[in-house]
C-alpha cells in the first residue's frame, strides 16, 4: 500500500489565495449594494407567452328573466281566454294585429295593411300573335241551303223548319238536325173558367119564406119553415147549370175561424146537447143563388126562424166552367175541403 503525503506549506499557500479572492468579491458586492442606484437600461424582449392555465370552477346560477311575449294567429278576432298579458294576437285573414295584451283584454287591432298604392304604368304593348285560323260561320235562310253557300266548317239554319246543317264538309251540307224537340204533354187548364162571389150577408137581409122542402130519404122530403136570401149572379146560366159546377163555402162567427171556409150544405148541433139542429144550404137557378137557414127539432123544438137573428155571415160562390171540371174528377178533389179545392183551381 502507498501513502500519499499532502504539502502543507503548498496547501496553506493555495488557500491563503482563495480566500483574498472570495474577499475581494463580497467587497465589490457589499460596495454596489451600498452605491448610488444607476441610470435604467434599455426594456428587453417580451419574453415568450407561459402555458394556459387550468379553467377555474363554474359561477353561481344567474337569476331568472323576465317571461317575454308571444305572437299568437289565426283567421277570427282573439279569444279573451287566449294568451297572457303582454302577447300579441295576427288575424290572417284581416291584417289585423292585437296587443300587448292587458288586464283590459286584447283591445282593438289596427291594420297592418298599407292603403293601397297607386296604379302602375301601363306596361309596353306586346308583339302581334301568330294569325289564327278561320274560324267557321253561321249562316241562316229559308228553307235548304245552296251547296254553293259557305265553306267547309261553317253551319247553316233553316229557320222555317227549325234545321241545323253543318259542319260543311267537303262542299256538302250534308244531314240537318231537329231543334224542335217532341210536343210536350199538355199543361194543366188555367182558371179563366173559375170565377168567385164574395159577399156578406147581414142579420136583416134574410127573409121568412115558404116551407123549405128538405129531402129525409129517397123520393121522400119534409117541410121546414126556413129564412132565406138570394144573391143575384149573372155567371150562372143554362149551360153553366148543365155542364159546370157551383160550389158554396160560409164563414160563420162565431162558431168559426174567420179564415175558414165551410162548405154548403153545412148544420151542427150547438152546444152538444142534441136538442136540435142549425142547418144552411143552396138552391141554384139561372142568374141566382138562393141561400136557406133552418132548424131541425131532435129532442126538443128549436127556436121560430121567422123570428131567429142570424149573425153577419160572409160566404163565397165559386163557379167552375169548361173542361175544368172533368179535371176536378180526375184528380180526385175533395170538395168539402176548401183548401185543397182553392189550391187545385188557384182561388183565395
Amino acid at each position: 500500500m502507498q501513502t500519499k503525503f499532502i504539502n502543507i506549506k503548498t496547501f496553506t499557500m493555495k488557500t491563503r489565495r482563495y480566500l483574498s479572492l472570495l474577499s475581494i468579491i463580497c467587497l465589490s458586492l457589499l460596495l454596489v449594494k451600498c452605491g448610488k442606484d444607476g441610470a435604467i437600461g434599455p426594456q428587453g424582449n417580451a419574453g415568450d407567452k407561459g402555458p394556459v392555465g387550468a379553467v377555474g370552477p363554474a359561477g353561481p346560477a344567474g337569476a331568472n328573466g323576465i317571461a317575454g311575449s308571444v305572437i299568437y294567429s289565426g283567421n277570427t278576432a282573439p279569444a279573451a281566454d287566449k294568451g297572457n298579458a303582454g302577447d300579441f294576437y295576427l288575424n290572417t285573414a284581416t291584417g289585423l294585429l292585437y296587443g300587448p295584451k292587458t288586464t283590459a283584454g286584447w283591445g282593438t287591432g289596427f291594420s297592418l295593411k298599407g292603403p293601397a298604392g297607386t296604379t302602375g304604368a301601363t306596361g309596353a304593348t306586346g308583339a302581334a300573335g301568330a294569325t289564327g285560323t278561320t274560324g267557321s260561320t253561321t249562316l241562316s235562310g229559308a228553307g235548304l241551303p245552296a251547296s254553293s253557300l259557305g265553306n267547309n266548317g261553317d253551319y247553316y239554319l233553316d229557320k222555317t223548319n227549325y234545321l241545323l246543317y253543318g259542319p260543311k264538309t267537303a262542299s256538302e251540307w250534308g244531314i240537318p238536325i231537329n231543334l224542335q224537340g217532341p210536343a210536350g204533354p199538355q199543361g194543366p187548364e188555367g182558371n179563366a173558367n173559375v170565377k168567385t162571389d164574395v159577399f156578406t150577408v147581414s142579420t136583416g137581409a134574410w127573409v121568412y119564406s115558404d116551407p123549405f122542402f128538405v129531402g129525409i130519404a129517397p123520393g121522400a122530403s119534409a117541410r121546414q119553415p126556413s129564412i132565406h136570401y138570394d144573391r143575384a149572379n149573372a155567371l150562372i146560366t143554362t149551360d153553366l147549370l148543365n155542364t159546370g159546377m157551383i160550389l158554396v163555402y160560409f164563414q160563420s162567427t162565431p162558431m168559426y175561424s174567420e179564415i175558414e171556409w165551410q162548405p154548403l150544405p153545412f148544420y151542427f148541433i150547438p152546444g152538444g146537447t142534441g136538442d136540435y139542429t142549425y142547418n144552411w144550404a143552396y138552391i141554384t137557378s139561372v142568374g141566382n143563388v138562393r141561400l136557406e137557414f133552418y132548424f131541425t127539432a131532435l129532442n126538443s123544438t128549436p127556436p121560430d126562424v121567422a123570428s131567429y137573428s142570424l149573425p153577419t155571415t160572409k160566404y163565397k160562390v165559386i163557379t167552375v166552367s169548361g173542361t175544368l171540371l172533368g179535371s176536378i174528377h180526375q184528380n180526385h178533389i175533395n170538395l168539402n175541403n176548401y183548401n185543397e179545392v182553392s189550391r187545385f183551381l188557384g182561388v183565395r
